[in-house]
């Protein structure tokens, strides 16, 4: 008999802390949890249907693994635009959102 663990669930959206000057990048301090992997994602113009493109690092795509700790993620590219809309992703490591 082999036992596996059940999945983790995201039942409520992960907290998040942002954090923003306009002498420096926008940081995230997103609260995981264990077996989730987590990005920011941003779009430069809200109504735009240009998809939402990750931060990286982490590369290639973005995601982080949650291990029940906060996680920190900044945007560098942030200090060059007038405007920028962010969004926080999680999903299953096996890469199901």
């Amino acid at each position: 008999v082999t036992v596996v663990p059940a999945a983790p669930v995201l039942t409520d959206p992960p907290e998040a802390t942002f954090q923003f000057d306009a002498q420096g990048p926008a940081r995230f301090a997103i609260e995981t949890t264990a077996g989730l992997e987590y990005r920011v994602v941003y779009k430069n113009e809200q109504t735009s249907a240009d998809e939402w493109l990750p931060i990286t690092p982490p590369l290639p795509d973005g995601w982080t693994n949650g291990s029940g700790e906060p996680i920190l993620i900044s945007d560098p590219e942030s200090i060059t635009e007038p405007q920028r809309f962010y969004r926080i992703e999680a999903r299953t490591s096996t890469g199901e959102e």
